[in-house]
């Protein structure tokens, strides 16, 4: 995972694949495969489940793919062509595909394939991580077209500490500093893993900023990230808090927009990243 997204190949970071190996590029290596193996279920778990419910109610079955479809993709996802997959999705897209069936029904539908499998014991560890990060990679490129629909006031954020972090005095601080600039910042601590990935996925933000300070708490971050990716693959999210220098190799570790280093820079980073954001569509500054 990068800062960018769950890389494959290329020399970048992420859940890499070299010769059929996993994390030769030194990014998950610090991670126990057992970690990286629940991380990798839990991807494939929740893209299935919180894509599927959350574009069933704008999909039809025009959305979804032939079984033959499905399965080509899902080839795809896992074969040694790096880019095969993605040359799928650009393909569907000239073909005037809408984004609700590359979601629901080539994503949402992947991933659910692909769970099976998992629970079959019919794909490897490492067919499932390849896959994994090149659904990832391939939601990020989409991600980058789109500029996400901003509010008439689009200076707020959710602000959050990771599950089990009791040191969240700095949320609140660097809460209240945003708060004097203008913005609107939603505080959610003490809250468990599922709450926080539900109450930002109903919530209207676009910018979410996540505390932790200790490194032993990776696993718990990029969990709590991808799941809030999967709610909201056009989210801006950026880290702060004491592990972004305890952990020098954070971004190498975690699909993250921004790693703040402190408060002032985390506050000139997304007022840009506003400003950037209304620039690219005028019509949401009226």
């Amino acid at each position: 995972m990068t800062s960018d997204s769950l890389h494959t190949g290329n020399g970048e970071a992420g859940l890499t694949e070299s010769n059929g190996s996993i994390g030769q590029t030194g990014t998950l290596h610090r991670l126990p495969e057992e970690a990286i193996t629940e991380i990798a279920g839990d991807i494939i778990a929740n893209l299935a489940d919180s894509l599927a419910s959350s574009l069933a109610p704008n999909g039809s079955d025009a959305d979804k793919l032939s079984p033959l479809q499905l399965d080509l993709f899902c080839e795809a996802l896992t074969c040694p062509d790096q880019q095969r997959a993605e040359r799928v999705i650009d393909q569907a897209i000239l073909s005037g595909v809408s984004m609700d069936t590359l979601y629901l029904g080539y994503f949402a539908g992947a991933a659910e394939r692909l769970g099976e499998c998992w629970e079959d014991d019919t794909r490897t560890f490492v067919e499932m991580t390849i896959a994994s990060g090149r659904l990832h990679a391939i939601m990020r490129k989409l991600r980058r077209s789109m500029v996400p629909p901003l509010p008439n006031n689009s200076r707020h954020a959710f602000f959050t500490a990771v599950p089990g972090e009791y040191h969240t005095l700095g949320v609140s601080i660097a809460a209240d500093m945003f708060r004097r600039r203008g913005w609107d910042i939603e505080v959610e601590t003490s809250k468990t893993h599922k709450e926080l990935v539900s109450l930002f996925s109903r919530s209207d933000h676009q910018f979410l900023g996540i505390s932790a300070s200790r490194p032993d708490m990776i696993v718990s971050l990029a969990k709590l990230i991808l799941d809030c990716r999967v709610s909201k693959p056009r989210a801006h999210i950026m880290v702060s808090g004491h592990i972004t220098t305890l952990e020098p190799n954070l971004g190498n570790l975690i699909d993250v927009d921004y790693i703040a280093r402190d408060a002032h820079a985390a506050i000139d980073h997304m007022e840009q990243t506003r400003l950037d954001w209304l620039s690219s569509e005028p019509a949401k500054l009226l």
